[in-house]
């Protein structure tokens, strides 16, 4: 058949187009091939042209050249056509397994080819034979097989199994599937695998996936590091950086460090942001549910277990989610700047019970105190990360088994009932020995007393004599006694006081003689009086007659109807003359009152003037020129304005209110005024006092020292000292005696120090070059904590029971056992050993320690 031509492209001709380059190089290959220059006729598509059959056509018709050359095959020339020959019969030779007839074999011979071979024919490049079934051809089949090649070079029929169909030359599955060739026995729904030599051969397991998917028999399961996997609900994965497993939890945004963090589950009860750092605590039950109901905290929570844990998730109101108990919270906002604080890593952080929100700053009492975490990473725009540990602070009677208070009160004492099994509190007076003047322990100068030995127990009445007391027993005594000018002291145990008659030039206690000196001063004898010339005269002597000069103004009447009198005054208020003048008056017809309150009785002749009002009321101004009466006021009460057109009025006071008005201030029973004198209060209770006049607290104006008092609130501008301390001069605080002043009070805080100390180098340290120690200590009250740390140049070790140092700065107290409560870190291998107090100042290491350069403990105990 005919290669035709390719077909002619759409788009236009257009240089260097890529389309027109490839169809004109399909056209030369099909018409010229591998002959150059050669055009096949049979490659020519003569459908459409006026050609519509070469032979029909002349020479002359078809082209203008003539002849041609060797090999070349062109039109011939009458010369080259009359040189071919001519052939007058044809034949069929029979050979190679062909025969043939020819008719009209001499002029148009028609050949036509037989053939004695039967069946199919094969060639072998010469002839032709029978070919063989199998070998040289495939056989006939059933209609179920299909042929393969049965490697002897020919072929064989394939038996079609069930679920397989072989029509019109297709290979179809026609069932649901069959089975798969395993091994001769396996256990339902499990879970095949390969042979692992082969890894073609499927094998039995195990491992059982039931029909609901559920997954049993896995002995173990080796998971590839997952860091990078991206957090989803019910995903599990092994992150090998941080070596934990995590679960995807909640709606895809919580990971679950397996083993590290705890949740609690519930409802939200309010919306619950995450970022920043939120604590949520407990606000009921929803019983339908089976969970709690949780929100962020509020101010003023008074149960400390009602904090749960710290936002791991955002939730809307009325959500379902989770809270951390335990563990770390990562991707959230821990700088503090939304409290208007500044938090940094390891910063404690705390329930705030007045604003509500977290703090770094420690609640104080009696606020609960809940510590909720430490920041890992202070962070701001959710960089953070929080570690939730949840310590709650303990109330006494709270949690405690064998503690039960009832009803507290001020004074309240702590006692323990041996019929009930548990401690409880009560007042001092049913304590027995305690409290009760009848059972109190007295002394005695001189008396008898009890015997050496007797215990005092406050179960009897004691009276211990000075003699009975014996040798002084250990503590802080008066050793000396010294005197301020003008006192005197001799010194010693037992000082002689004195103080010296003053004198002119030396201070001291004023003597009776001067004092009749000084009581008389003053108390004289007038013995003559005199007078002023021109103003006052006195007769003199010890008993004078005063009176005054005479003769400045006339005696006697000036004035008349007419004329009225001018009276000239002197500086001295003497009439140094009288004149008269005429009188400027007219004569009054009419007498009138305007304002109201006064009434004018016969106005035109006698006028008679009546003021009337309520008895026992006062006038006052009821408009700018109206006069009014009050209603009666109260006898002995304090009067008050009643304001612009109002009637004054009285009001109630308190008992001896108007009293105290009447007394001078700065004496008894007298108001204390801005400015005033504060006097001598009998007795009272200060509840606030500010400046820095001196106080009055004891009965000796200025005193430093009270006898007893009473202050609802005490507040140093810097600090104070309790006993003989003097108040430090640097910072705020409270100053204690040096030595501490002892109180056999249970509730009297009366010691604390802070100190350094040198740990020497115990019997159980094997030390590696130069030893070197420092130590610190803070004693408050009977209990110190005491801060070590030995070093060696190189190294240094402790043995099992070892002594580490002998000279702790306080001896352990030992009357109910050692006390000591401690641990201990290398820096090293930075790992924790256990030790304890011996031998009252000895510190032991209960386990062998070694490859560590530092030895650092803590200690806390009663000494």
């Amino acid at each position: 058949m005919a290669q035709l031509l390719p077909p002619v492209p759409k788009e236009p001709i257009e240089p260097d187009s890529r389309i027109w380059r490839e169809w004109f190089n399909k056209v030369r290959n099909v018409i010229v091939g591998t002959a150059q220059g050669v055009i096949s006729w049979a490659s020519l598509n003569f459908d459409g042209s006026n050609i519509t059959d070469i032979v029909t056509r002349n020479h002359n018709d078809l082209q203008t050249i003539q002849g041609g050359t060797a090999n070349q095959y062109y039109h011939l020339t009458a010369t080259q056509l009359t040189n071919l020959g001519t052939v007058t019969t044809v034949s069929v030779a029979t050979s190679n397994g062909f025969a043939g007839t020819v008719a009209t074999a001499t002029s148009t011979p028609v050949i036509t080819l037989s053939t004695s071979v039967t069946g199919l024919l094969k060639g072998n490049g010469t002839a032709i034979s029978a070919a063989t079934s199998g070998t040289d051809y495939a056989p006939a089949t059933s209609g179920t097989s299909i042929l393969y090649g049965n490697g002897s070079g020919g072929f064989s029929n394939v038996t079609i199994g069930t679920g397989v169909s072989f029509t019109t030359g297709t290979l179809s599955a026609t069932g649901s599937g069959g089975d798969v060739v395993g091994p001769a026995s396996a256990t339902d729904n499990a879970v095949a695998r390969f042979n692992l030599t082969t890894g073609k051969l499927i094998q039995n397991s195990g491992v059982i996936i039931d029909d609901t998917n559920n997954i049993s028999g896995v002995l173990s399961q080796q998971f590839a590091d997952g860091t990078a996997v991206t957090l989803a609900a019910g995903k599990m994965w092994y992150n090998a950086t941080t070596g934990s497993w995590n679960l995807g939890m909640g709606n895809g945004n919580i990971t679950q460090q397996v083993g590290e963090e705890l949740f609690v589950y519930g409802k939200a009860s309010a919306a619950i942001t995450d970022s920043p750092l939120q604590i949520i605590y407990h606000t009921g039950v929803v019983g339908a549910s089976g969970v709690i109901t949780f929100a962020p905290t509020i101010v003023g929570i008074t149960d400390s277990s009602a904090i749960v844990g710290i936002a791991t998730e955002s939730l809307a109101l009325n959500d379902f989610g989770r809270a951390t108990t335990f563990g770390t919270v990562r991707g959230i906002t821990t700088n503090g700047t939304a409290f208007g604080e500044t938090w940094a890593d390891d910063d404690v952080i705390w329930y705030n019970p007045v604003t509500g929100n977290p703090t770094k700053v420690a609640p104080v009492a009696p606020y609960i105190k809940i510590q909720v975490g430490t920041v890992i990473k202070a962070g701001s725009g959710g960089s953070g990360s929080f570690h939730v540990e949840i310590i709650r602070g303990s109330t006494l009677g709270g949690t405690d088994s064998n503690v039960q208070f009832s009803g507290l009160a001020n004074n309240n004492l702590i006692q323990y009932n041996s019929t009930l099994g548990y401690w409880t509190n009560v007042t001092p007076a049913t304590v027995t020995g305690i409290g009760s003047v009848a059972n109190a322990v007295t002394f005695n100068n001189g008396g008898a007393g009890a015997a050496s030995g007797t215990t005092f127990d406050g179960s009897v009445a004691r009276t211990i004599s000075y003699n009975t007391i014996g040798a002084q027993v250990s503590g802080t005594y008066v050793t000396s006694v010294t005197g301020t000018a003008p006192v005197v002291s001799s010194g010693g145990t037992t000082p002689a006081i004195s103080m010296a008659a003053a004198t002119t030039s030396v201070n001291g206690y004023l003597t009776s003689t001067d004092w009749t000196t000084f009581n008389n001063k003053g108390s004289g004898t007038v013995t003559s009086v005199s007078g002023t010339a021109g103003r006052v005269s006195s007769t003199g002597g010890t008993t004078p007659v005063i009176d005054l000069v005479s003769g400045i103004a006339s005696a006697g009447t000036t004035g008349s109807a007419s004329l009225i009198p001018v009276v000239t005054i002197d500086t001295y208020g003497r009439v140094t003359s009288i004149t008269t003048a005429a009188n400027p008056q007219g004569t009054v017809t009419s007498v009138g009152w305007t304002g109201g309150i006064v009434s004018v009785a016969t106005a035109t002749t006698t006028p008679a003037f009546t003021v009337a009002g309520t008895s026992g009321g006062i006038p006052y101004f009821s408009s700018t020129s109206t006069w009014a009466t009050s209603a009666a006021l109260a006898a002995s009460a304090i009067v008050i304005g009643g304001g612009a057109g109002a009637a004054p009025s009285t009001t109630t006071t308190g008992t001896g209110v108007v009293t105290a008005l009447g007394v001078n201030t700065g004496t008894a029973g007298a108001f204390v005024v801005n400015g005033g004198a504060l006097g001598t209060p009998s007795s009272g209770t200060v509840t606030n006092l500010t400046g820095t006049a001196s106080i009055n607290i004891n009965g000796t104006v200025g005193a430093t020292t009270a006898t007893t008092g009473k202050f609802t609130t005490v507040q140093a501008a810097t600090t104070m000292g309790v006993g003989a301390a003097t108040p430090s001069a640097s910072g705020s605080g409270i100053t204690f005696p040096a030595t501490q002043s002892a109180s056999t009070d249970a509730n009297t805080l009366d010691d604390y120090e802070e100190g350094t100390w040198t740990p020497n180098q115990g019997s159980g340290l094997t030390v590696g070059g130069a030893f070197s120690s420092i130590g610190r200590y803070t004693k408050i009250g009977n209990m110190v904590t005491v801060w070590g740390q030995v070093t060696g140049a190189t190294s240094i070790a402790v043995s099992a029971i070892g002594i580490i140092t002998t000279n702790l700065p306080f001896a352990e107290q030992t009357d109910i056992g050692a006390m000591g409560i401690a641990a201990g870190f290398w820096t090293s291998v930075n790992s924790a050993i256990h030790i304890s107090v011996g031998a009252t100042t000895s510190v032991y290491s209960v386990q062998a320690v070694s490859g560590s350069a530092t030895i650092a403990f803590t200690i806390s105990y009663r000494f």
